[in-house]
């Protein structure tokens, strides 16, 4: 599996503990993921030809890009600086994603692809890179089975990139593993300083430009309520951020706080909101949204990508074409019996299963194997 889930490192435990549960929960039904370099390296490829069942990659924008640890991107990195040739560079590393998937092709490797997002995070439909495009649509051509998260980015997918042979839905587990649950909503309430009979909306995550974030800013203080409050938590470059700031200084209900945020204080977070906000634009799968389904949190997001099959009825889901949407959703999640919606986001979080993922990761796993035998 690429990355390698058995890296032992601080980012991966934070950042992707999903494939780390990934490792765990397929070890169970009885597959092995073996130990992996950081990227697509051919030697490694043919010296492991009759170990690897099936390659599985979830990020390829990691291996035609550069990799700031890889002796071999450093070298090509620092020649074609040199040169002062950066389409070079970019060229060289296209080519050895490319002749590393047709190795895999004459090795009699089959491919799986889980496909997160259409093109890598920054990047929209309409505003992607010729090289992201290319690679991917060169992959999506060659794996054997493509893996998405849920039914409804079927569509999106398959008209941005082309047909895949075979598609297997797997969606996401549950979250709260990852979290601590130590704490009631009202003790998570005085922490957070939020009072009785207040309504709060978190907007949670890594502050990029297509996540909306000063949108979300922007709704809110249309609807004039003193009893309302909005949380904006989470990383944020300088740019961005003071666009937010200068937004929000004026409205005394808006707290930002623009950082990284420790996974043991996620859970304060979480249980001392009402609603979780994520409008990001064209986003396929969402993590906030998953955790916050796993803490039983409705979501207000965009009627797109895997909101519609994870959210239902747990939550308020918007055309995000529509200027005014969001501040309808918004004003219509404070109309609502708020105690109901979380009911119904907490058993839509109890639907999402870590094991239900490795099942059908390894029908997807058996599926490529077969595909590569019947050729």
């Amino acid at each position: 599996m690429f990355p390698n889930p058995y890296e032992q490192s601080p980012w991966m435990q934070s950042h992707h503990p999903i494939l780390l549960e990934m490792a765990v929960q397929l070890h169970k039904i009885g597959c092995e993921c073996v130990p992996t370099p950081m990227k697509l390296d051919i030697r490694w490829l043919i010296a492991q030809r009759r170990t690897i069942d099936v390659l599985h990659i979830h990020w390829p924008e990691q291996y035609y890009r550069p990799h700031p640890r890889s002796p071999w991107s450093s070298a090509i990195h620092a020649m074609a600086c040199r040169l002062g040739l950066s389409r070079t560079e970019k060229l060289a590393y296209l080519a050895h994603f490319i002749l590393a998937v047709k190795v895999c092709k004459w090795l009699g490797i089959p491919i799986v692809w889980t496909l997160h997002e259409i093109y890598p995070h920054g990047q929209t439909l309409t505003n992607h890179s010729r090289l992201d495009r290319i690679a991917r649509r060169y992959l999506i051509r060659n794996v054997e089975v493509l893996v998405l998260n849920c039914e409804s980015t079927r569509g999106s997918v398959v008209r941005e990139l082309g047909h895949p042979k075979h598609i297997v839905i797997a969606p996401l587990g549950n979250y709260r593993k990852f979290y601590t649950d130590m704490i009631s909503d009202a003790e998570a309430k005085t922490i957070m300083g939020v009072n009785q009979g207040e309504l709060v909306f978190l907007y949670f995550g890594t502050m990029r430009q297509h996540r909306n974030g000063l949108q979300v800013i922007e709704a809110f203080r249309h609807i004039q309520d003193a009893h309302l409050r909005l949380f904006v938590v989470g990383q944020c470059s300088g740019e961005i951020a003071q666009a937010m700031e200068r937004a929000a200084w004026r409205d005394w209900r808006i707290r930002c706080f623009f950082q990284l945020i420790p996974n043991d204080e996620i859970e304060p977070l979480f249980k001392a909101c009402d609603f979780v906000v994520m409008p990001g634009y064209q986003y396929l799968t969402s993590a906030v949204v998953a955790l916050a389904l796993s803490y039983g949190r409705p979501v207000i997001a965009p009627r797109y990508g895997c909101a519609v099959d994870w959210v239902g009825e747990a939550g308020i889901l918007y055309d995000e074409s529509e200027p005014s949407a969001l501040i309808e959703a918004l004003r219509v999640a404070t109309q609502v019996d708020v105690g109901y919606y979380k009911f119904l986001a907490a058993q839509q979080g109890e639907k999402l299963s870590w094991s239900l993922t490795a099942r059908k990761l390894l029908e997807a796993y058996n599926l490529a194997r077969e595909t590569r035998v019947s050729r």
